[in-house]
């Protein structure tokens, strides 16, 4: 029995250090294992965070290609562009490229990352300033530049102020003739009424007279009375004496009755003189008289009467210094040119030209940079003193109006020098300067026989367009002198031609005038030599 226990007792020790070296082959094992994952996981942190690294390191190169991208389109586009001098022309080519996939294409390129910052607001500052620069995807650069532009308008902004000063000193010498004429109407104004005053104690004298004559006329008229009744009661021989009293009677009567129709014609002057002052002050036109009595045509004083309001603002709007050179609100972009003459009438408080005229201008310069500004020169003045032509008065011409050109044809010659000599050719280049067609008109540079041509040198005629039918002279006219007046085929042949001008244009309805009457309605001037009323 006790020897079991000892066989027992040493096999047990050898199950010990097999179980003790299990146990630490396991926990080398373990903690093997546990030290290979966390050195693995270490690694994969790693790995992730470089990864992580090198992606927003890419992005911050596309966010700095982006913003740089940005800051080279605005510089091209302000006009001081960066310039690589080692690869300029590749560095330029592909700012072009980006610029015409973001701008043209609508795409953002790759290398600016799929949403850039700012994206929508720089790509409506892109659509602004191409809408002041143009930059087409086929160019390197704008078509201009903010710089360009800037100096453009600087020099537009100094022309400006150059035509600010012209404007100002005008605007001075405006102030100072304006002082001078009212100085001058202070001055009229002023003798007026000392006249006035004048003209009342006169009367007042000579009625105190006329009062004084007449109490001295009723003593002597009652005296006669007197006389006369007591001649009437006496008999016989007094009766001779009663007829001399009513001879003296009767001429202190006649004397009395002058005295009191002196005194009416004195109180009729004075009333006369006081609606004289009225009307200098209300300086009311006489706008019942007709055109003519101051040069202007029955046809002009027709075309007056339906002059349309939107031709009621061309004005005279300011006077040069001396008053004979105004300048008026139409200039190039109207279509004016020099030499287009105008009458100027007043504005009367009906709000409609005054029937007469107070005179005649000339356009002699088209204002540089001031498109609806022109000067003229008076050509002809009606009264200076009385009614002078100042700001405000309003042009007139029928003939002439801005994109709107009047047509007319021309039988028969022009002599619009008053020198018998045939002007047909100046009349039709004043016509042109005018906005004015010409539809036809009787040629005669064609010596075999006449024929009837428009402005343009072509084929003409009289149309439903024809505004007015001009009537001129015929070669047999007295006063005219013509190569082709001698010959008697030619003349008839040219009379032929007026005549079939005048009947299609009575049958259009089309206005017939003649020569002058045409000119009075533009106001051109004619030499008093010229101008043959009908």
């Amino acid at each position: 029995m006790a020897k079991r226990r000892t066989r027992a007792g040493g096999g047990g020790g050898s199950s010990m250090g097999l179980i003790m070296t299990l146990v630490f082959f396991i926990l080398t094992t373990v903690t093997l294992g546990v030290t290979t994952y966390m050195g693995y996981a270490e690694v994969k942190d790693y790995d992730d965070k470089r990864k992580d690294a090198e992606k927003k390191t890419k992005e911050m190169e596309k966010e700095k290609d982006w913003y740089k991208f940005q800051s080279l389109v605005v510089l091209q586009y302000a006009g001081h562009p960066y310039k690589d001098e080692k690869d300029d022309e590749n560095f330029r080519g592909l700012l072009m490229k980006d610029k015409a996939e973001f701008t043209d294409k609508g795409n953002v390129s790759r290398k600016f990352g799929d949403k850039p910052t700012d994206l929508k607001q720089y790509t409506e500052i892109v659509k602004e300033l191409d809408a002041v620069a143009p930059w087409k995807a086929a160019d390197t650069e704008p078509s201009t530049t903010l710089v360009k532009l800037i100096k453009a308008r600087e020099k537009d902004l100094k022309t400006e102020k150059e035509a600010v000063v012209v404007l100002r000193k005008d605007l001075e010498d405006a102030k100072n003739a304006s002082t001078l004429l009212q100085a001058r109407l202070d001055n009229e104004t002023k003798n007026f009424n000392d006249a006035v005053a004048k003209a009342k104690d006169d009367a007042e004298k000579n009625r105190k007279a006329d009062r004084t004559k007449i109490d001295e006329l009723r003593v002597l008229l009652d005296a006669a009375n007197d006389e006369k009744n007591k001649a009437v009661k006496t008999a016989g021989e007094q009766g001779v004496a009663a007829k001399d009293y009513e001879e003296k009677f009767k001429t202190a009567d006649a004397g009395f009755k002058k005295e009191t129709k002196d005194k009416n014609e004195l109180e009729t002057k004075l009333i006369q003189v006081t609606n004289e002052k009225s009307e200098l002050l209300k300086r009311i036109p006489e706008e019942k008289k007709l055109g003519r009595d101051r040069g202007l045509s029955p046809a002009a004083v027709a075309a007056l009467e339906r002059w349309p309001a939107d031709k009621l603002r061309w004005q005279i709007i300011r006077l040069d210094q001396k008053g004979t050179q105004p300048y008026i609100n139409l200039g190039a972009a109207d279509g004016l040119e020099t030499q287009v003459t105008f009458h100027v009438h007043a504005l009367g408080r009906d709000g409609k030209l005054s029937a007469t005229p107070k005179g005649t201008v000339e356009v002699i310069r088209l204002v540089p940079n001031s498109p609806h500004l022109a000067q003229v020169q008076v050509t002809s003045i009606v009264d200076a003193n009385k009614d002078p032509i100042v700001p405000g008065d309003r042009l007139f011409n029928p003939t002439w109006g801005p994109g709107q050109p009047k047509r007319v044809a021309i039988a028969g010659l022009a002599d619009i020098g008053g020198e018998g000599t045939d002007n047909s050719a100046d009349l039709r280049r004043l016509l042109g300067r005018s906005n004015v067609i010409v539809d036809a008109y009787v040629d005669t540079r064609n010596e075999k026989e006449p024929e009837i041509l428009n402005g343009r040198g072509e084929k003409g005629a009289i149309t439903s367009k024809t505004n007015y039918l001009i009537i001129g002279d015929d070669l047999d006219q007295a006063a005219f002198r013509h190569r082709m007046k001698g010959d008697a085929k030619y003349k008839e042949q040219f009379s032929r031609l007026m005549t079939e001008m005048r009947e299609r244009a009575t049958a259009l309805g089309i206005r017939v005038v003649n020569v002058s009457e045409y000119l009075d309605m533009i106001g051109y001037r004619q030499p008093k030599a010229a101008i043959r009323r009908p």
